[in-house]
């Protein structure tokens, strides 16, 4: 369905509803993601018109779909399976797992995953470079572990 070469698509504002359109691409494309997944099971971004009407955004655009069908595809396969069968899943999203890394090095950052201390007694977020701790607070209630914990779903 993304296949389509940007040479055959038509990016002129005026005929948005013409046939060979972007705006009819993204439609027949949601309605094949519908389709597919459900109705409303994944949600493409929105484009405002001087962004999708742009030939120069293309290659992003399609990018951005393709994305966003793959984010939705793993969810897509749990949710199926919890359907049919008597399985929970628990899902945490976080965002900072210690430490950055970059072209510079590392920066120490919260770890949201546990909290672990060193044998100084010191909190160690940047687990990488640390080469000996002693504990893991399973009780930080800021922590995946903390609230599975909590939750008993990790004794």
């Amino acid at each position: 369905m993304l296949s389509v070469a940007k040479s055959d698509l038509s990016f002129e504002l005026p005929n948005k509803d013409a046939e060979n359109s972007i705006k009819s691409l993204l439609t027949r494309v949601e309605s094949f993601l519908n389709k597919e997944y459900g109705a409303g099971f994944v949600i493409p971004p929105y484009l405002a018109d001087d962004i999708l009407f742009d030939p120069d955004n293309f290659t992003q655009l399609k990018k951005k779909l393709r994305d966003t069908v793959s984010s939705v595809r793993d969810r897509w396969v749990l949710f199926n399976v919890t359907k049919k069968s008597d399985t929970k899943f628990h899902n945490f999203s976080i965002s900072n797992i210690g430490y950055k890394a970059g072209k510079k090095g590392s920066k120490d950052k919260p770890n949201e995953l546990m909290a672990i201390y060193g044998s100084d007694k010191q909190r160690v977020y940047n687990l990488k470079y640390a080469h000996s701790w002693s504990r893991v607070d399973g009780r930080d209630a800021n922590t995946v572990l903390g609230h599975m914990k909590r939750m008993r779903l990790w004794q």
